[in-house]
């Protein structure tokens, strides 16, 4: 048993570092900002006092009158105006994709009537293009389910019709406030839940106090938490999908609470990430199992000088042996308990999917290469006078997708968009599910891990059998993007390794170096989470890769 004061250190140290993560996440939040078009756009907007007199003094030539040279100004101010804005706080086509039908959803200027879904109309505004979007009966939609939409339409909603703030109007102001929101804290209650896991179930101090910090500065989570995306969510679902696991199995809290929630988190996780079935199917069945028997200890036998109980004693307490409900027990907490959010959420989902598409395949698996009515990524659209090719027609760059799988299957694990290679601390991830497989700290933890491993290995292995078209990596961006949601998976899973390596001046040394190289990609993309990676961007310029 530790000491009291043990675990109260390592419960303040958990704070700070949460607050310290919290806070510089808040910083990135309320500074989003296309900060690589902010020159550009300062010397747009310096020329146009200098356009605008030279225009006046034009007009005054031709003799016009005052009022209506002044009226011809300030139109052309207008549209200078427009033309010199370059900066948005929606920093990628995939989140203002999003973001676009969140507008649809609740400013009734950007409303399409019959199609509530449909973005048509803001794909109009300046800066408010996206390539991520598809077309059917006539009308252009996000490629994304509109899932997430829907529920960040909710606090949209309500900031809109208490302060009349929109989207369109004040871009930074109410993308912050719905980020603070939606990212940051969600995050808080991920780092509680990360606190509670690595407390309850880490074998040491330098193991519990290495994933925490892990956890709040060296994973791609906290660099996405500063746009609108559905990696951050299914993340925050899996950690307390995992926590509520380990409450049920390992410690035998039995009660429908825990099985709701339960179910609920892994529910969303997959409503969030479609390769999370496999967490929530893995979930399910874990939670039949019959509880693991805890090891028996033994007695401590009795020295000659203990005294015996006097007569009018009585005998200890025994103490209360844990609840082990029995199969059928079980099943009914799984069907009552686990399924019913499960379900509900399975409603929501697939029937925001109807209500927009009157499908419910998400957009993205409408791409039939045999029937065209099937294909809804192939398209032409007018915008702001012009006609334009759907981008999907002719993608350029890394959207092309690799051709050699086995160059894939490398670049994804080992290579510039590498799970390994970008955070190398998921290095300890097989060794400690190996040291826990063969000396589990509790009967149940074997269970625990052979789940993580299952669940990744199906994760991993679905996208490395993705075809051509889909092997581009996540497009634009700092790292493996869809294996994210598995890092509270993994953080968890390297507790013994870290702790084992530890214990050796060498082996304490190699993980603080993993953790400083984790740390360094999380944080290389300092404005924007959607840029290539640092080690993308070094074998480009060694020659070794093309754009």
């Amino acid at each position: 048993m530790e000491k009291q004061p043990d675990v109260s250190l390592r419960r303040s140290v958990y704070a700070i570092l949460a607050v310290v993560s919290l806070a510089a996440i808040l910083g990135r939040i309320l500074a989003v900002d296309s900060i690589d078009r902010r020159a550009l756009q300062e010397s747009r907007l310096r020329q146009i006092p200098a356009e605008l007199e030279r225009y006046r003094q034009r007009l005054a030539a031709k003799g016009l009158p005052s009022a209506e040279i002044e009226k011809a100004v300030s139109d052309l101010h207008r549209k200078l105006y427009q033309q010199a804005i370059l900066c948005r706080p929606f920093l990628s086509a995939n989140d203002r994709s999003r973001w676009a039908t969140v507008r649809a959803l609740v400013e009734p200027d950007m409303r399409v009537p019959g199609a509530p879904y449909a973005i048509d109309r803001v794909i109009q505004d300046p800066l408010w293009d996206t390539i991520d979007m598809v077309k059917h009966d006539g009308h252009l939609y996000s490629s994304k389910p509109p899932f997430l939409a829907t529920l960040m339409a909710v606090p949209y909603w309500i900031l809109y019709n208490l302060t009349g703030w929109s989207l369109g109007e004040r871009p930074y102001l109410v993308g912050r406030i719905l980020l603070v929101v939606a990212n940051l804290l969600p995050l808080a209650l991920y780092f509680w839940l990360l606190a509670r896991m690595v407390e309850n179930f880490g074998p040491g101090t330098k193991s519990q106090l290495f994933a925490y910090t892990a956890g709040c500065f060296a994973t791609f989570l906290t660099t996405f938490a500063v746009t609108f995306n559905n990696h951050l969510p299914a993340a925050i679902a899996t950690a307390a999908a995992l926590y509520l696991a380990l409450e049920i199995y390992l410690r035998r809290r039995y009660t429908y609470k825990h099985y709701d929630l339960c179910g609920f988190a892994a529910g969303f996780a997959a409503a969030c990430e479609m390769p999370a079935l496999a967490l929530l199917a893995a979930v399910a069945g874990l939670l039949l199992l019959p509880p693991a028997r805890e090891e028996k200890e033994k007695p401590a036998s009795a020295g000659p000088e203990t005294a015996p109980l006097p007569t009018s004693a009585k005998p200890p307490t025994q103490p209360e042996k844990p609840f082990s409900p029995d199969l059928a027990h079980r099943i009914r907490l799984v069907a009552l308990g686990f399924l019913p959010p499960v379900l509900v959420l399975a409603g929501i989902y697939f029937g925001t999917n109807w209500v927009a598409h009157r499908s419910l395949r998400p957009p993205y698996l409408h791409r039939s290469q045999t029937n065209p009515a099937d294909n809804w990524y192939i398209f032409t659209y007018e915008r702001q006078g012009r006609v334009i090719q759907s981008y999907w027609s002719n993608p350029i760059g890394i959207d092309r997708g690799e051709p050699n799988p086995w160059v894939y299957a490398f670049h994804v694990l080992l290579g510039h968009h590498g799970i390994f290679s970008l955070t190398p601390i998921w290095l300890l991830t097989p060794v400690g599910i190996i040291l826990w497989l063969r000396r589990p700290p509790h009967p149940g933890m074997r269970w625990i891990v052979l789940m993580i491993t299952a669940v990744s290995i199906a994760c991993v292995g679905f996208y490395l059998l993705r075809p051509e078209m889909d092997r581009n990596y996540g497009g634009m961006t700092s790292g493996f993007r869809w294996v994210f949601w598995l890092s509270p998976l993994w953080l968890f899973a390297i507790l013994p390794a870290v702790e084992s390596l530890g214990k050796s001046r060498w082996g304490w040394a190699l993980c603080l170096l993993l953790l400083a190289l984790s740390v360094m990609s999380a944080h290389y993309p300092t404005w924007n989470p959607w840029v290539h990676p640092w080690l993308y961007e070094w074998m480009y310029q060694l020659g070794w890769i093309e754009h």
